[in-house]
């Protein structure tokens, strides 16, 4: 018996043709989360450019530290647009403020994801720019223990579960001598929204102080936002609350 001849209807094929062009797009324009990286260490501290020592009264020495800690929101598009003059506005003021002996002797800075961005502190002439966690990076210490039911409440549609976009956006710049320098990442499932998108993380260096008999410690970190992150305010917080917990381990691990 004859089969009757069946219609192959092409609209599926064109839809998902369709849908894969449109994916091929939008990850074309993607920000490239390692262009923006920049990291160096001066091999030595000039004299110069170091905080002069005091000696009180007592007999004891002192070294007063500017520290200027910036989150100079340096996030791409789509997700932010018409931040580049902006970022060169910080730069140009920072770099004008060390000519003239006034500038932060340690430059802290968070969210510094594009170029724009990350060369600030290139701009401003510090010897030693020490970036946080890279695109790539992955923790090596253990993760902390998500609450019950965490896990599976991660959306794909919020940008979790879906890979590392950017890297941590964490930079410490100072002219001071830069012994260690080390970072580590937040675990991959201890984000929440679309703050999942960048290897958030931290970073620990120990700097050396004129005359000083140890070296000190820096800790930068930058943690899950709340309502930026464009999920429940009980989630973010629970991602905070992870991402605390990772911190102490590397504290505790120094």
């Amino acid at each position: 018996m004859d089969r009757p001849q069946r219609k192959i209807t092409r609209w599926p094929w064109i839809a998902a043709t369709a849908l894969l062009a449109c994916a091929a797009a939008i990850w074309a324009i993607l920000p490239d989360g390692r262009a923006a990286r920049v990291e160096r260490i001066a091999a030595c501290a000039m004299p110069a450019t170091l905080p002069k020592v005091e000696y009180l009264a007592d007999g004891r020495k002192a070294v007063r530290l500017r520290v200027l800690l910036w989150n100079v929101e340096g996030l791409p598009w789509p997700i932010r647009s018409g931040r580049e003059p902006k970022l060169a506005a910080i730069a140009d003021w920072i770099a004008k403020r060390r000519a003239a002996g006034l500038g932060p002797d340690i430059l802290i800075m968070h969210k510094a994801f594009i170029p724009k961005a990350s060369r600030i502190p290139v701009a401003a002439g510090f010897a030693s720019i020490v970036p946080g966690p890279a695109l790539d990076a992955r923790r090596r210490l253990p993760a902390a223990k998500a609450p019950a039911g965490y896990p599976g409440g991660a959306h794909w549609w919020k940008g979790e579960r879906v890979g590392k976009w950017l890297d941590g956006g964490l930079y410490v710049a100072t002219d001071l001598p830069v012994e260690t320098a080390s970072s580590e990442a937040f675990a991959a499932d201890s984000c929440a929204g679309y703050d999942c998108l960048s290897n958030k993380g931290a970073e620990l260096l120990s700097i050396r102080l004129p005359e000083a008999p140890e070296p000190f410690y820096l800790f930068n970190t930058h943690r899950n936002s709340r309502e930026p992150a464009k999920v429940g305010i009980t989630r973010a917080e629970a991602s905070h609350v992870m991402q605390t917990r990772e911190n102490d381990a590397c504290l505790t691990a120094v």
